[in-house]
This record gives C-alpha cells, structure tokens and sequence, in this order.
C-alpha cells in the first residue's frame, strides 16, 4: 500500500509541476513584443549583406594573389634557337 501510495505522489508531482512549467512559460512568452521578429530579420539581412560584401572581396583578393602567383609567359622545355651564323 505504501508503494502505491508513492506511486501516486510521484505522478501528482509530475502533472503539478507540468503544470506549473506551462503556466511560467505562457507568461513568460507574453512579456516579449510581437514586433521583435521584424527587428531581427532586418538585423539578420544586414548581417547577410554584410558577409556577401566582405565574401566578394575575399574572391577579388584570392583572384589577385593567383595572378600574382602565376607566371608571366608560359615557358616551354625546348631549349632557345641558336643564333643564325653559328652551325652546331
């Protein structure tokens, strides 16, 4: 009888403080303004403007560091013409 008696106290306890939980969540969600989201979303598109400029730039740079890298003329293996009055 005391087991059941436990049981029941444990389940009381968990539909009470679901309960409770609910209640503070409700209110607690009451407190934050319905226009926020606008604020963050036009926060968020500036971040993202913001990244896609600093993202363009990084392309632009890593094309210049490769053409810096890069050589001028493509050199070939074979070795130069001799010069025209000499026989070889």
């Amino acid at each position: 009888m005391v087991e059941f008696f436990f049981f029941m106290l444990i389940l009381l306890g968990f539909a009470a403080g679901s309960g409770f939980i609910y209640v503070l969540v409700t209110r607690l969600s009451r407190r934050i303004e319905p226009g926020g989201e606008a604020l963050t979303v036009s926060l968020l598109r500036d971040e993202l403007d913001s990244l896609s400029l600093r993202l363009g730039r990084v392309e632009e740079e890593l094309e210049f560091y490769n053409r810096l890298k890069s050589p001028d003329e493509p050199r070939s293996l074979a070795p130069p013409p001799a010069p025209e009055g000499q026989d070889s």
